[in-house]
């Protein structure tokens, strides 16, 4: 099991490792991933489209924005200003999504070798050369995918902009939900800029006008969950849940906060409920998948998003989101597994030199790190 993996990883293996896993759980594709998806609009002729691959979305969604330019000027009103506001939050999401996929496929680069009293042991020219291509490929690879997060970031700063600009040019008499739809469109580009408090305060601002507003009550209650205000969001959920007892995408949420409160048993009925519930909803299926990955084992987590794609019918453009979902899992599965087996030669030096009182203090502090990690667990798109 991952959780394992970081228990028997080094500190600064660890450190990244669950950022990683926090990353991948919380915000792999941003803290309003499954409202995101349910909120990208048609757009028309230059949408999606069934089936069309990532990159043929962000073709589509670059040429969308560029006739909107065309159409609005460089002085949209407020209904021009919301539709340019909408399609740079939604290229700034997909971009996200490019980002985290080429993440995911980083190759992997092989630990400094050691010998059994953790001393460094000299590589060979040939050797030297091999490690040396795998670290240059590696830092390549890093260096490419995150061009896309500056161009998610570079987006959502338009994003902003745009919303700021609806803001300013309001009709007379607009009332509370046009406000708050404003304010939640604000809230998500903080959000995909990385400003979590500033997305939590456009978000309470949005909830606070519109309190009926499901959407906004989750998206609240992610990213106080995000934030660490796990109380917080447990309160929303709770509220929610009298509401509307019959959502799927609450009871996934549930179940992220339930699993990063620790509580994987209460987790795991969570998830399967809201599976039962909305079996063919990708992002509760991803969630869940990764989750087990995390849990579990990466079979575990694989073989529930591969049942998921398999029971799909033929031609459901979710069939091409499972297949990414898979390579991402694999991806980020190979990457534990290569940190991990990196810091094994630590530990089997720590083990064979360090005894008494420190080893055991040592040991002690790891175990409630990683238990603590077990329980930072949470959803994806």
């Amino acid at each position: 099991m991952f959780m394992q993996s970081i228990r028997h990883a080094t500190k600064k293996h660890r450190k990244v490792l669950l950022a990683v896993v926090i990353l991948l759980l919380l915000g792999l594709v941003g803290s309003f991933a499954t409202w995101n998806a349910a909120n990208r609009g048609n757009i028309g002729s230059a949408g999606s489209g069934a089936g069309a691959t990532q990159d043929q979305q962000l073709a589509n969604y670059q040429d969308y924005i560029a006739s909107l330019h065309t159409q609005y000027g460089d002085s949209p009103d407020y209904s021009g200003s919301l539709t340019m506001a909408s399609a740079y939050l939604q290229l700034s999401s997909l971009n996200l999504d490019k980002y985290n996929g080429e993440m995911a496929k980083i190759p992997a680069v092989d630990p400094p070798k050691q010998d059994a009293n953790g001393n460094a042991v000299p590589l060979s020219a040939d050797e030297q050369a091999t490690q040396d291509a795998k670290q240059k490929a590696h830092d390549d690879a890093v260096a490419a995918a995150q061009t896309w997060q500056q161009a998610s970031q570079d987006a959502a700063v338009q994003a902003e902009n745009f919303y700021q600009r609806a803001s300013d040019n309001a009709p007379e008499g607009l009332n509370d939900a046009g406000f708050a739809e404003i304010k939640a469109g604000m809230a998500q580009a903080r959000d995909m800029k990385g400003d979590e408090q500033g997305a939590l305060g456009f978000m309470e601002d949005a909830y606070k006008l519109a309190p009926d507003n499901i959407n906004y009550l989750l998206a609240l209650a992610q990213l106080r969950q995000n934030t660490n205000d796990l109380q917080g969001a447990l309160t929303l959920y709770e509220q929610a849940s009298a509401s509307y007892p019959d959502s799927a995408s609450l009871i996934s949420s549930q179940a992220s906060l339930q699993a990063q409160l620790g509580n994987n048993d209460k987790a795991l009925e969570l998830y399967k409920q809201a599976r039962t519930m909305a079996p063919a909803d990708y992002n509760i299926a991803y969630s869940y998948a990764t989750f087990l990955l995390l849990s579990q084992s990466t079979q575990a987590g694989l073989d529930e998003l591969t049942a998921y794609r398999d029971a799909l019918p033929k031609g459901d453009p979710n069939i091409a989101k499972a297949n990414d979902g898979l390579t991402n899992l694999q991806g980020w599965a190979d990457l534990f597994a290569s940190a991990a087996k990196g810091s094994d030669q630590s530990d089997s030096t720590a083990n064979g030199t360090d005894s008494g009182t420190g080893n055991s203090t040592d040991s002690g502090s790891d175990s409630g790190a990683a238990s603590g990690a077990e329980g930072s667990q949470g959803s994806s798109n």
